[in-house]
C-alpha cells in the first residue's frame, strides 16, 4: 500500500525511507510476538510509517492539560450514575447512525475538536434523529479564548462551553477542516448546524459511570494516553498494554468512544472512534480495553454534551427510552427490507420520535379532534368552476408559506394547520408574509372540542376568528403548553377571517382548491409517519375515515411516476424532507387526506 506521499529534498525522502524501513521491521517482530501470544492486538504500516514515534505523537496527540491555566469556562455538571439499571452487553452507536465517518485531523493537534465534534454530532443525532456534519475547523479557530490552542492542542471541555455561549457551531460543509490554525474565526450563525446548553464531565476514573452514560445517552468524548510505541501502528485486536498511563497527567490524546462490546474469549473492550483517518487502526477505530483498572486512563477526562431534549428522563426512564429505541431500531430495519425489496418506495430512519412506542406516539402527537356537530360543506363543484389546473404546485415557490415550525409535545397539530393557511391566504391577499401566533388559538379558541394542547379541530379555530383577532408570532410567541389568553386589543398586528369553507371530500376538489385558492388545511390520519425520512409516503394500513393529525397542503406534484401531494408537518425541520413530507396523490383518499380539506375566507 502507498501513501502518496511527496518530500521537500532527496536528503530527507532518504531519511524518511530509512525511518520507514525501521518501522516496518519493529512491526513484523510486534506481531511475530503476537503469534507467540505475548501481545493482544495486531500491527500495520499505515500513513505514519515514516514518522519516528516522538515525531508520531507531536504532530498528533494534541489533548492538552497545559492549557488548563488559560481555560475560561464555569465548574461543569458532573454525571451521578444510577444505581440498579440493566445495561446491554453491547452498544455499538455506530448501527443506529448517531456516528460521522471517520475523519483525518492532519498534520494539525486538533484531536480535542475532532472528539467534541464526533460527541456533539451523536448527541445532536439523539435529539433530532438527523446526523449532522460538524465542523472541526469552527472549534480549531473560534476556541482560542476559551483557553484552546489550535493545532497545537486543547481540551474539550472548552469547546462544549464555546458552543453552548455561541449558540451553536457551523457545519463542515460551510466551514471545511483545513489542518492549520492560522485562520480568524469565520463563524456564521446562519450555518449552524447543532447546539448544546452545556456539558457533563464523568466522575474521573469511573468506567462504570462511562458505561452507563454510553447505553444510555451517546457516544462520549474522552481522552486516553496514546503515547506508546505500540498506538501507532495499532490494526486490529483489544490494544492493552501494561506501561500505558492512567493519571490525568498522563492523558495526551481525545478521542470518542461510541460503544463496547465483549469478545468471545470474554476480553470485554471499549470501541474508540479515532482521528487519524481510515486507514489507521480498525478502519478508523480502536477497540481499548475495558474494566481494566481504567486502562490508558480511558474515564479520567470523560465528558458529554448537554442536549435540551424537552425530555428530562430519570436514569430509569432513560433505560426504558432506550429499550425502545432498539425496538424501533428494529421495526425500521424490517421496513428498509421492505424498501430493498420493492414493497415500498418512501425512506425511513431514526427520528425524534424512535424512543416512542406506536401507541406513545400516537396519544402524544396525533390529537386532532373532530366535532361532534355535522360538517357543512361546500356544494358539490363548490364555487370553483372545474378547470384544468397545473400539473405541479408549491406555494412555497411563490413565497406563500412561513418556514417550518414545531409543535413539541404539545398536541397542537390543529391550530398550526390553521394559521399556516391563515398565513398563506393574508400573503395572497396583502403580499406580506407574516408569520401569525398558533399560541393565540391554543390560549383562546377554547370550546367544547377545541383544548389546546389536548387537540383540536381547525374549522373550530376557524370559526372563532370570524368573532376574533389573531396576532403575529412576534407577539405571541409559542410555548408549548396551554396558558391564559392575553391577547388583549394592544398588538400591532391583528387579522380576522370572515369565515371559511369545507371542501367536498375527494381528491379533484382538494387539487382544484390547491391550485386556485393556495395552501389548504387538511386531516390525515398520521399513525404511521413516525419513521417516515423522505419520498412519497403510501400506508395501506391508513384506517378509512380516521383521521388524527392537521397539517397544510402546500402543493402537489410527480415523483418518479408517482402523484403525491406536498404537505407542511409541525414537527420540525429534523422531520422527513426538511419538516415537510409527500403523501401519495389520487390513490383512493390516501389516510383521508382529502375527506376535510377547508381553508380560511379573508
Amino acid at each position: 500500500m502507498t501513501y502518496a506521499k511527496v518530500y521537500p529534498t532527496s536528503e530527507i525522502e532518504s531519511f524518511r525511507k530509512e525511518v520507514f524501513i525501521e518501522n516496518r521491521a519493529k512491526i513484523a517482530k510486534f506481531n511475530q510476538e503476537y503469534s507467540q501470544g505475548k501481545r493482544n492486538f495486531v500491527q500495520q504500516l499505515n500513513p505514519f510509517g515514516d514518522l519516528l514515534h516522538h515525531e508520531f505523537t507531536q504532530l498528533l496527540n494534541g489533548f492538552n492539560r497545559s492549557t488548563l491555566p488559560r481555560v475560561n469556562v464555569p465548574t461543569p455538571t458532573t454525571f451521578i450514575p444510577s444505581a440498579n439499571v440493566a445495561l446491554p452487553a453491547t452498544v455499538d452507536w455506530r448501527q443506529v447512525g448517531a456516528v460521522t465517518p471517520v475523519k483525518s485531523q492532519g498534520s494539525c493537534a486538533s484531536c480535542w475538536a475532532f472528539a467534541a465534534a464526533g460527541a456533539l454530532e451523536g448527541h445532536w443525532f439523539r435529539k433530532t434523529g438527523q446526523l449532522v456534519d460538524v465542523s472541526e475547523q469552527n472549534l480549531i479557530d473560534c476556541t482560542k479564548s476559551y483557553g484552546n490552542d489550535g493545532c497545537m492542542g486543547g481540551l474539550v471541555d472548552p469547546a462544549f462551553q464555546y458552543i453552548r455561549a455561541n449558540g451553536g457551531v457551523d457545519g463542515e460543509e460551510s466551514y471545511p477542516y483545513e489542518s492549520r490554525d492560522d485562520q480568524q474565526c469565520r463563524f456564521k450563525s446562519e450555518n449552524v448546524v447543532a447546539e448544546c446548553t452545556g456539558y457533563v464531565d464523568i466522575a474521573e476514573a469511573d468506567e462504570k459511570g462511562l458505561e452507563l452514560a454510553i447505553a444510555t445517552l451517546g457516544p462520549v468524548a474522552a481522552a486516553i494516553d496514546a503515547s506508546k510505541d505500540g498506538f501507532q501502528f495499532y490494526s486490529d485486536g483489544i490494544y492493552y498494554d501494561p506501561d500505558c498511563g492512567r493519571t490525568q497527567a498522563e492523558m495526551n490524546h481525545a478521542v470518542l468512544v461510541v460503544g463496547y462490546g465483549q469478545e468471545p474469549n470474554g476480553q470485554k473492550y471499549w470501541l474508540v472512534k479515532n482521528s487519524y483517518g481510515p486507514q489507521w487502526g480498525i478502519g478508523g477505530y480502536v477497540r481499548m480495553a475495558k474494566d481494566a483498572n481504567n486502562h490508558c486512563g480511558i474515564a479520567n477526562e470523560a465528558s458529554y454534551p448537554l442536549m435540551n431534549h424537552l425530555k428530562n428522563f430519570s436514569p430509569e426512564e432513560d433505560q426504558l427510552r432506550f429499550n425502545i429505541f432498539k425496538d424501533n431500531l428494529r421495526r425500521i430495519d424490517e421496513l428498509r427490507q421492505r424498501i430493498q425489496n420493492g414493497e415500498i418506495h418512501f425512506n425511513v430512519g431514526v427520528t425524534q420520535f424512535a424512543d416512542l412506542t406506536k401507541e406513545e406516539f400516537i396519544n402524544r402527537h396525533l390529537k386532532l379532534k373532530l366535532p361532534e356537530r355535522r360538517l357543512k360543506r361546500e356544494a358539490p363543484g363548490g364555487n370553483r368552476t372545474r378547470r384544468q389546473v397545473a400539473a405541479f404546485i408549491d406555494w412555497r415557490a411563490q413565497g406563500a408559506v412561513t418556514a417550518i415550525k414545531h409543535q413539541g409535545n404539545c398536541a397542537s397539530c390543529w391550530a398550526f394547520s390553521a394559521v399556516g393557511s391563515i398565513e398563506s391566504q393574508y400573503y395572497l391577499k396583502h403580499g406580506v408574509l407574516v408569520s401569525i401566533s398558533e399560541q393565540n388559538l391554543i390560549d383562546c379558541a377554547v370550546d367544547q372540542t377545541n383544548n389546546g394542547c389536548n387537540g383540536g379541530w381547525m374549522a373550530n379555530a376557524f370559526q372563532y376568528l370570524t368573532t376574533h383577532s389573531i396576532t403575529a408570532e412576534s407577539e405571541y410567541p409559542y410555548a408549548g403548553i396551554q396558558q391564559s389568553c392575553t391577547f388583549g386589543t394592544a398588538r400591532q398586528f391583528q387579522v380576522s377571517i370572515a369565515g371559511y369553507q369545507l371542501l367536498q371530500a375527494d381528491e379533484l376538489s382538494l387539487q382544484q382548491a390547491v391550485a386556485t385558492i393556495g395552501p389548504i388545511s387538511v386531516a390525515i390520519d398520521g399513525s404511521n409517519l413516525q419513521f417516515y425520512a423522505g419520498g412519497v409516503f403510501r400506508d395501506d394500513d391508513c384506517i378509512p375515515g380516521r383521521v388524527n393529525h392537521g397539517v397544510l397542503v402546500v402543493g402537489y406534484g410527480i415523483e418518479a411516476g408517482r402523484e403525491f401531494w406536498l404537505v407542511k408537518n409541525s414537527w420540525g425541520s429534523s422531520f422527513g424532507e426538511n419538516g415537510y413530507f409527500k403523501m401519495i396523490r389520487n390513490r383512493a383518499n390516501q389516510c383521508n387526506i382529502a375527506s376535510y380539506g377547508m381553508y380560511p375566507i379573508m
